[in-house]
């Protein structure tokens, strides 16, 4: 892990509507901002989460910027609120379709 990556991923959904599609781990900062634009997270950045989209954005490039553990956990956290505005998933399918060895990642 370079200086970059988060202390615990971030798991997304690939498609909310379709959690059998998968997940995906956001481990940095990169993958972050990546993912502001895929995983049905972009289509927030205009509609009612965009408080939560732009907190992340603007998270994710200072901890960009300046790599400081504090940054970096406030990237952390906006990203997660963010997931968890646009994209939550009812624990029932979580627990379902995630593999084994995710499954102490997710909180239900």
């Amino acid at each position: 892990m370079g200086c970059r990556s988060f202390r615990e991923p971030v798991v997304v959904w690939l498609d909310p509507k379709h959690p059998e599609f998968g997940i995906r781990c956001i481990e940095t900062v990169t993958d972050g901002l990546a993912a502001l634009h895929r995983y049905d997270l972009g289509s927030a950045r205009h509609g009612p989460s965009c408080r939560f989209w732009n907190e992340a954005a603007g998270a994710l490039v200072r901890a960009r910027a300046e790599p400081t553990a504090d940054n970096i956990d406030r990237a952390h956290l906006a990203f997660e609120r963010l997931v968890a505005e646009v994209a939550p998933v009812p624990p029932a399918i979580r627990r379902r379709v995630t593999p084994r060895s995710l499954l102490g990642l997710l909180t239900a």
